[in-house]
């Protein structure tokens, strides 16, 4: 079985910056009440002007499960028709985004940044009331990601820059916003962010795959967390061939 770190749907690009981040992503299908009883991981959803009526009705019902959903770049108001359908926004208090088109579209987000948004940004033209800024695009100052907590223990994080994986500080950000989500930390801890890795469970066995996925030989050094997250051991360096993918077993621990 997979042991996800956080759930991505509808966000090819996030997939590359999530294992560039050594993150474990897992798909999971939108039109499927099975989405309501996984809400123990962060929910990572690409969106855009329009989304199907069913889908922003069950991401409504996710987050007030206590679901943390994070939506980017676009809060929708459309359904798959092209009709109108507001029942996302209308949870989110009217909250709407709006495209900025200036040519040099800078992001800092906490700590992090600044970053080009090369796809196009996004920024926040209404926020639902008491939500937090979490970043802004640095020439206006405008909020380009906001998160809204509810009591419950549910949280929406809007980001409104769209997820073209071209420069490591995306990787800080995404970790950043993913903390915003108490996304448990990584199992893995590599030191290249080009070789990906993955842990896999089953059998009461784990097994570590490490992927180079170039046309060039690459080398990364590896740690990995126990079980019980409160340990830590050096697997030392891989030298991994091009388009190699190394199997290690894992002791049960």
């Amino acid at each position: 079985m997979p042991t996800p770190t956080l759930i991505i749907m509808k966000w090819p690009n996030g997939w590359e910056a999530a294992f560039c981040s050594a993150l474990s992503p897992e798909m999971l299908d939108l039109y499927d009440d099975g989405l309501l009883l996984r809400t123990d991981k962060p929910l990572l959803v690409a969106s855009a002007a329009n989304m199907a009526a069913s889908i922003q009705t069950r991401l409504v019902e996710y987050v007030k499960r206590g679901g943390k959903l994070l939506l980017a770049p676009v809060i929708p108001e459309l359904d798959d028709n092209f009709q109108p359908c507001a029942i996302l926004k209308d949870f989110l208090e009217g909250a709407v985004s709006e495209r900025f088109d200036n040519v040099d579209k800078y992001v800092q987000a906490g700590p992090f940044g600044p970053v080009h948004a090369s796809e196009g940004l996004w920024l926040a033209a209404q926020m639902p009331d008491g939500a937090e800024p979490l970043a802004q695009e640095t020439g206006n100052g405008r909020t380009a990601a906001w998160k809204m907590t509810y009591p419950n223990g549910g949280a929406v994080l809007w980001f409104g820059m769209p997820w073209k994986f071209t420069k490591y500080t995306q990787m800080d950000i995404l970790r950043y916003l993913l903390g915003e989500l108490d996304c448990r930390q990584p199992v893995i801890q590599c030191d290249n962010p080009n070789v990906w890795t993955v842990v896999r469970n089953g059998g009461g066995r784990r097994m570590l795959f490490i992927m180079n996925l170039f046309s060039s030989p690459m080398e990364a050094g590896i740690r990995i967390r126990s079980t019980d997250g409160h340990g830590e051991e050096d697997l030392g360096r891989f030298v991994l061939k091009p388009m190699e993918v190394k199997a290690v077993a894992l002791t049960a621990n």
